[in-house]
């Protein structure tokens, strides 16, 4: 806490959502691949938090690093 000044829980959710955008990079994987592999419980847990968090579904996130 006193070294990133910020929770626990927020700091990890951080790095789950870094390593999901490294896993969107990957079209080859699901975005149930990307929800396991990025710490998420369920796809459905991780849409609702990445939609919660980035204002746009994975699936458009998705689509824009693409172009």
């Amino acid at each position: 806490h006193q070294v990133l000044g910020t929770s626990p829980q927020v700091a990890f959710t951080r790095l789950q959502f870094e390593r999901a955008e490294e896993l969107l990079r990957n079209p080859a994987l699901t975005l149930e691949a990307v929800a396991e592999g990025s710490g998420f419980g369920s796809g459905s847990a991780f849409s609702r938090a990445f939609r919660k968090a980035f204002r746009m579904p994975p699936r458009v996130y998705r689509a824009r690093l693409g172009s």
